[in-house]
């Protein structure tokens, strides 16, 4: 993937973090990573200002803030493993 189609999925992710709930948010990402078979790490930086502007320390996350940060590289974990997995 070159570097024009990643800045503008890491700009599309940007702004549909106000306009988009997370879970669906990063539902279509991890359905994309997986077609595409690629892993976009860049895309943590807004997974990070998703946690800073509307993480709240949760108690069933034992007071946790960064869980779509968290959310996020377990995606990204994933994708690393299964990539080898999938065929072209």
């Amino acid at each position: 993937m070159n570097l024009l189609a990643r800045l503008a999925i890491f700009i599309i992710f940007t702004l549909c973090i106000y306009f988009i709930p997370w879970w669906f948010l990063f539902a279509v990402l991890f359905v994309f990573m997986v077609i595409k078979r690629v892993a976009l790490v860049e895309l943590l930086v807004p997974a990070f200002m998703i946690d800073i502007t509307y993480g709240i320390p949760l108690a069933r996350f034992n007071n946790f803030q960064f869980v779509a940060t968290t959310i996020f590289l377990l995606m990204l974990l994933v994708i690393f493993i299964i990539k080898k997995y999938i065929r072209n």
